[in-house]
């Protein structure tokens, strides 16, 4: 397993296609970033003392199979998933959020997209194509989605969310 530093702007330029840029800097300032060049590629951030310790660590011969906070998983930051831990983060900041109601939130947590029906309450500024943090009624994070238009609640009876990741996708794929 090789673990590898890589270019923090680099990563912000990336990760600001799905983010506002100010929640990517924020989650990412002070820490570095490394990846996991092994077959999973991860690429993690770290704090700048946990990197000391890595060195140290690496001097001796030693790979840690586990460090830092995961927040894509990728190979070649061309084609990427942000990690949900990361996702989970940048929740708690200023974000589009959708708020559904509770059976739009079953379905979304089997893997299934939110019909408009389903979303009661939309905060922030919704953008085509954009990222929406999606929680329940008792503001308990559920995922991402990526919004098919502007306008969530205009469209009666129709997919206006399409789920990228829930917090039921580890359920599903566990082995």
């Amino acid at each position: 397993m090789t673990w590898k530093k890589i270019d923090k702007e680099k990563v912000i330029k990336i990760i600001t296609r799905d983010l506002p840029e100010e929640v990517t800097k924020k989650l990412l300032t002070d820490r570095e970033l490394l990846i996991n060049t092994d077959e999973t590629a991860k690429l993690v951030s770290v704090s700048k003392e946990m990197l000391e310790i890595f060195k140290k660590l690496s001097k001796k011969i030693v790979q840690p199979i586990f460090i830092g906070s995961p927040v894509l998983d990728t190979r070649d930051l061309i084609k990427y998933r942000l990690s949900l831990p990361f996702i989970f983060k940048a929740s708690t900041m200023n974000v589009p959020k959708a708020i559904i109601r509770h059976k739009g939130e079953q379905l979304f947590l089997y893997g299934r997209d939110v019909w408009s029906s389903t979303i009661k309450k939309v905060e922030g500024t919704i953008k085509r194509k954009g990222l929406v943090f999606l929680f329940n009624e008792s503001n308990i994070f559920l995922g991402v989605a990526f919004a098919r238009n502007e306008e969530l609640m205009v469209h009666k009876n129709e997919t206006v969310l399409k789920n990228v990741i829930d917090t039921g996708y580890y359920l599903r794929c566990e082995k």
